[in-house]
């Protein structure tokens, strides 16, 4: 709007409306002309407690006042602040009647921080009496004075301020951020209905306007036009968010637009008087654009209700162009329309901008005098996700009934069918968000538009670590899966156990994967497969699979064979270590001596160590201790022994004694057996008389068989002999192993003497047959 414009619109605003921001008054409590009992007609001003915008409110106060609209209509305070003294409402209070007096319906009684908020009288007046005690006081309040009108008369759901804008005029304030959530009225958007408007935000922005253009030099024949003053803050946006609902002139009842309707906002003043700053217009409903992180404008989605493209380009969230900004085409009917109308600053940017005008219209699609009832929207038929991996050359199609075609691939390039109803395009191997768009003409001669996103997705991958080799055990421990991972568009993977057996600590999907163990079977060997299986991230890229391989080693195995008890001898003869072998991962064995003293046929690694042997120490008793000792296999399993000992046990040893020449007459005495032993293995002998008859004290066995007597047989004179050969034996008792009982014998020869007498010395010989002495 021109300087001129806008003087004419203040010049009308004092004769026919009230200014807000201009010529609003402050109503102090207690102050005139807000003093005891007094009634005030408004319908703009900031009514404070006695201490004003900068002090308490005082103690031991009791006043009333009135507001009452001065133009029939509701009287409103909104309270942006309220403070009063905490605890229970007997102590400071503000009491709101609904009326002329405190004799009217009470809405309220506040106190402390419970505000009042938005009180808007059934009528045109609202009365409030405020008493403090004599104790603490506090801040107080601050409540902007406001009087509405309903759009619906029967229930006055919805709020506004009719302003019959039939020319130029404008309502403006300094302070935008108290017309928040504040409404305005808008005639003849289309013909029967009307539009409400109503600031829902604010951002550096220091002066607002809106007004009605109809004026045939702007860009519609009415359109709604908002006047914005910025501050600006160094990469930072300035704006306010405008929220426009559609009505019925007769029965006030939400109305759509209709079908194919254009929303159009522009920049009034460019570009002859254009900012050095980025335009915002950014869309916020139904479905089209969001505002994003801090006060950015993006993307939310596009199809099916909005189609955002606009003409001459597609937008963003942000123009630069300087006339026609953006231009919103639905394929649904339209109620509510959220737009953001402002600046953005470059970062190092400071200081104000003057007021700048937009424009928003709402017209039928362009060419047609009436609204279209049916637009035909154009739907593009192709693959909206693509794995990176993927095929990433598409095609993407229109309905035959369109025509001027022009398509845009953003990020992606067309590389055939420009023009026609097909196009080919080649996306590029990078992950990311694309775009497919066209601008076609429907049937009807409408500029329609439609796109589609498309979105390049990351590959899922998943890392199952190096295959390992372990040895098996009867008692496993728990094995670190370590090197597992997922990526890509994976964010958990989950362990599976394909062959083996055994147990995992965790099967279900993970952000770390490589902290579950596995826990193979107790003394399996062999090879166990896992499986690492990433989860299924979104879009079209499917979950993978990446396998390791925990190879279980047999553990070594040796065996000696069973120990052996042998007999000790002076001549040993070689003994087979029959029974040793070795197993699992062992191949081989060798024989060493560890005590005991022998020897063996081999100390070599042999593949048949049972065919090994060994020789004793000649006489030697005791214990000999032999170990196998396996190869020591590849891998991580080690090289075992086993032990078998060979016992050797003592021969048995007797000795029956030397021989003896007796002399004996016809009564033989008993003759003792001394000289008779045993000695190593045996423990007891017993004696026996083999030949030449007499007795045998004893024949058992006994420890002392040098105690044994042997009586020799009586001389019988009817035999003719003289003298006889006794052979004794002493056999010892059978000990235990496999030493065997041993004997000895003895002769004893015994000499007759009968009859004669012999005188004087002779020497005689006596054979064993002596021949009797003479005289």
């Amino acid at each position: 709007m021109s300087q001129k414009n806008l003087i004419q619109a203040f010049i009308l605003l004092a004769t026919n409306l009230v200014c807000i921001g201009l010529s609003a008054q402050t109503y102090t409590l207690g102050s005139s002309p807000a003093t005891n009992n007094a009634t005030i007609n408004t319908c703009t001003g900031t009514f404070l407690d006695s201490g004003g915008s900068g002090a308490d409110y005082g103690s031991n106060q009791n006043t009333t006042v009135t507001f009452c609209s001065n133009n029939s209509k509701q009287m409103v305070m909104n309270f942006s602040s309220f403070n009063l003294e905490g605890g229970s409402c007997d102590n400071d209070y503000l009491r709101i009647y609904d009326g002329n007096s405190t004799s009217a319906t009470l809405i309220g009684t506040f106190c402390g921080t419970n505000s009042p908020g938005i009180i808007t009288a059934s009528g045109t007046c609202l009365t409030v009496q405020f008493v403090s005690n004599g104790s603490t006081v506090a801040a107080g309040w601050q409540a902007a004075l406001s009087c509405y009108e309903c759009i619906d008369n029967n229930t006055c759901a919805t709020q506004y301020i009719d302003l019959d804008f039939s020319d130029n005029s404008i309502l403006k304030t300094l302070d935008p951020t108290g017309w928040v959530g504040d409404e305005w009225r808008f005639d003849n958007v289309y013909a029967g209905t009307y539009a409400k408007v109503k600031i829902v935000g604010v951002q550096n922005v220091v002066t607002a306007a809106v007004s009605n253009i109809d004026n045939a030099t702007q860009p519609f024949p009415q359109a709604w036009s908002p006047e914005l003053g910025f501050n600006i803050v160094s990469g930072q946006d300035s704006y306010v968010d405008w929220e426009v609902t559609f009505y019925d002139n007769t029965t006030n009842a939400i109305k759509p637009l209709p079908k194919a309707s254009r929303v159009t906002s522009y920049d009034v003043d460019g570009p002859n008087n254009r900012n050095p700053y980025t335009e915002l217009h950014g869309h916020t409903s139904p479905d089209g654009y969001i505002v994003g992180s801090g006060s950015l404008l993006s993307v939310l989605n596009e199809p099916p209700r909005t189609i955002v493209l606009g003409t001459p380009q597609e937008f963003d969230g942000i123009s630069n162009n300087d006339i026609s900004k953006v231009t919103f085409y639905y394929s649904d009917s339209l109620t509510v329309f959220n737009i953001r109308l402002g600046i953005r600053a470059a970062s190092g940017a400071s200081g104000s901008v003057p007021a700048r005008q937009y424009a928003l219209g709402f017209v039928a699609c362009p060419g047609f005098v009436n609204p279209v009832v049916n637009p035909i929207i154009p739907t593009i038929t192709g693959v909206n996700d693509i794995c990176i991996n993927g095929t990433l050359t598409q095609t993407y199609s229109l309905p035959n009934n369109f025509s001027n075609i022009v398509w845009t691939a953003t990020g992606g390039t067309i590389t055939a069918g420009q023009g026609t109803q097909t196009v080919t395009v080649q996306w590029p191997a990078t992950v990311g968000n694309y775009k497919i768009s066209v601008v076609t003409t429907d049937g009807t001669s409408c500029v329609v538009n439609n796109s589609r996103s498309v979105t390049v997705y990351p590959i899922a991958t998943v890392n199952a670590g190096s295959d390992q080799t372990i040895c098996a055990s009867a008692s496993p421990s728990a094995l670190p899966l370590t090197g597992a991972s997922v990526g890509g568009s994976a964010t958990t993977g989950a362990w599976s156990i394909i062959s083996g057996g055994g147990s995992l600590s965790s099967t279900a999907q993970t952000a770390t994967p490589a902290t579950v163990t596995y826990t193979p079977a107790a003394n399996f060997s062999g090879t166990v497969t896992l499986r690492l299986t990433s989860n299924d991230p979104t879009g079209p890229c499917p979950a993978v699979t990446d396998d390791v391989q925990i190879i279980i080693n047999p553990v070594a195995t040796a065996n000696a064979g069973a120990d052996q008890t042998i007999c000790a001898s002076a001549s040993p003869s070689a003994l087979p270590l029959t029974g040793a072998s070795v197993g699992g991962s062992a191949t081989t064995g060798a024989w060493s001596i560890i005590s005991g003293g022998g020897s063996l046929s081999s100390t070599a690694q042999t593949a048949t160590p049972a065919t090994v042997t060994y020789t004793p120490a000649a006489n030697f008793s005791g214990t000999v201790t032999l170990r196998l000792t396996s190869n020591d296999p590849t891998g991580p399993c080690p090289a075992v022994t086993d032990d078998v000992q060979i016992i050797i046990n003592p021969s048995a040893n007797v000795e029956a004694g030397s021989d003896l020449t007796i002399c004996t007459n016809a009564s033989p005495s008993a003759i003792t057996l001394t000289g008779a032993s045993f000695v190593g293995a045996a423990t007891t002998g017993a004696w026996s008389v083999i030949s030449g008859g007499g007795t045998l004290s004893s024949t058992s066995q006994t420890a002392t068989p040098a105690t044994v007597t042997y009586t020799p047989p009586a001389y019988i004179p009817a035999n003719g002999n003289y003298s006889i050969d006794v052979t004794l034996q002493l056999l010892t008792n059978d000990p235990s192993g496999p030493c065997p009982a041993v004997l000895d014998t003895r002769i004893i020869s015994v000499n007759y003497l009968v009859g004669g007498t012999i005188t004087g010395a002779q020497t005689i010989c006596i054979d064993g047959d002596p021949a009797v002495i003479g005289n």
